[in-house]
Order: structure tokens, then sequence, then C-alpha cells
């Protein structure tokens, strides 16, 4: 995680109003203070890698047309940039920057954050995930998921050489049979 970008993310948002700030788009069309916190940060900081990708038609909730707008940092779009950006996963970075990942119990309801909510989940994340980084690595997650794969592997392993066991005793009374040798259990 590039921590220092994330805590001048806090900041950002910490110096913006309420209504300059807009969970659900990363830009507002015609508009030059009003984001996501992403877009914040962008607005707040123009030369800094992150940048709008020209506006694409849409429509709002009412079906009404807008101009819609993404993100890019270098070739890299939407939330992938913004966790290139700030060298976090990409699913911390859908966590943290897409309105739809708010439904939780912290959130007291299901769509936009406010900035405040925000700002505490961005806080959060700072403290208890700092081995967060692109491409989708986190060395906990990835300790974890390691762990994880090596007792389904020992597992595995385990039926094997049960499965092993079963047929050697199958092939046993096999040949007994085959040589007249059978006992009765074995069948």
């Amino acid at each position: 995680m590039n921590k220092k970008r994330m805590l001048q993310l806090v900041k950002d948002l910490e110096s913006v109003s309420p209504t300059e700030f807009d969970m659900g788009t990363w830009k507002r069309a015609n508009c030059t203070t009003v984001g996501c916190a992403v877009g914040t940060h962008i607005i707040k900081h123009k030369n800094c890698g992150l940048k709008f990708c020209d506006p694409t038609e849409g429509e709002d909730d009412e079906g009404r047309p807008i101009l819609e707008f993404d993100i890019k940092y270098g070739k890299i779009e939407s939330s992938d940039a913004a966790a290139a950006y700030f060298d976090i996963s990409e699913y911390d970075a859908d966590h943290l920057f897409m309105p739809g990942n708010y439904e939780e119990p912290e959130v007291k309801k299901t769509w936009e954050p406010t900035k405040r909510e925000v700002i505490n989940r961005i806080k959060k994340f700072i403290k208890e995930k700092p081995n967060s980084c692109f491409m989708g690595i986190d060395i906990e997650d990835a300790k974890n998921d390691l762990q994880s794969a090596e007792e389904e592997a020992q597992e595995y392993l385990d039926r094997i050489d049960e499965a092993k066991e079963n047929l050697a005793k199958v092939m046993k009374r096999r040949e007994r049979c085959i040589t007249g040798k059978a006992k009765a259990g074995d069948f």
C-alpha cells in the first residue's frame, strides 16, 4: 500500500464539504468540485497520475441522459486504476471506492455512503491492512490462502493413502480368489 497517498486521500476528503462529495460517481459532469473519494483526490491533485477518462453517454436512475466519467492510471481504468495508484489489491479498491460495497452493518442505508463513512473505512483499512498491494496480492491473505491450500492438499493426500490401502486389500483378496486361497471374509 502506498500509505502516503492513502493518508493524503483521507486529508483530501476531510477538507471537502459534504456537498462536494458524491460517492455515486467518479466526477459529476460539468463540475470541477464534486466527486467520489478517488475523484476528489484527482480534482485536488491534477498532476498525480490518476486522470478522468473522456466522458461517455449514459443514463441516470430516472433514464435521463447524462455524461459518465471513468478514471485511468496509465492504461489501467476504473477501480483497477485506483488499485494501481494506491498500490492496493483490486478487491480492496472495490471495497473502499465502490458504493455498492458499503452495504454492511456499519452503513445504515444500502447505496451511497457518506463522506465520514468512507473516511472511517479508509482509516480502518490503513490500520488493519498495511500489506495490501496491487495485482490482487495481500501478503496476509496470501499466507492464509497458502495455509488453507496446504491443509486441503493434506486431506487429499490422506484420502489417496486410504484409497491405496483399500486397493491393496482388494488386490490381495482378488489374488486369493484367483489362486483358490480365498478366506471367508474375502467375499
